[in-house]
């Protein structure tokens, strides 16, 4: 168990914040060839290729957050959802529901209130579509506090949203006008 966890951690850190290490051979939408990334994870932890392609696969099929995606296309390719510091994925405009929820921490209240949601060091802001989801980000950083996005009416009023393929909304920004606690 120890061990995936490790081999799930070294993916984020490549395909999500540190892509300097591959950059060579990620494209401009954060795709890397599958058969590169595996000969890459095997040498980093001395297992067969066999070996790293079943874990990769088994990473990609078991994150609860559907956060990595491998390509149908020929030649297999793996990326990212979301690139967070790394890359920045076109994605493609949509259409939000009413309400989106975003889970911080009571710690951060004050400051989203006054001057909105940035995406800090992100490429947007990350938005879920029900409360539980937004309740379980926000506890990985202390007391969590859900607030209330009207997406809907930012839409109306001209701000672009974006669906990930593992269903996170995204903006660029979350004006505090539009926050609800």
């Amino acid at each position: 168990m120890k061990r995936l966890e490790n081999f799930s951690r070294f993916m984020s850190y490549i395909l999500r914040h540190n892509s300097h290490i591959v950059e060579k051979e990620m494209d401009k939408q954060g795709w890397i060839r599958l058969d590169f990334f595996t000969k890459f994870f095997a040498h980093r932890y001395d297992v067969s290729i066999e070996e790293a392609e079943k874990e990769i696969n088994s990473i990609v099929k078991n994150d609860e957050k559907g956060r990595y995606q491998i390509s149908d296309s020929l030649p297999k390719k793996i990326r990212a959802c979301q690139g967070h510091s790394v890359i920045k994925i076109d994605f493609k405009e949509a259409d939000p529901p009413e309400f989106l929820y975003h889970g911080t921490t009571i710690d951060f209240l004050n400051s989203i209130l006054e001057n909105g949601l940035k995406p800090m060091s992100r490429h947007h802001v990350h938005l879920s579509v029900d409360k539980e989801s937004a309740k379980k980000v926000g506890q990985r950083y202390g007391k969590p506090v859900v607030i209330t996005i009207q997406a809907k009416k930012m839409k109306e009023d001209g701000y672009k949203f974006f669906l990930s393929e593992n269903n996170i909304w995204l903006v660029d920004f979350v004006p505090s006008k539009y926050i609800m606690v």
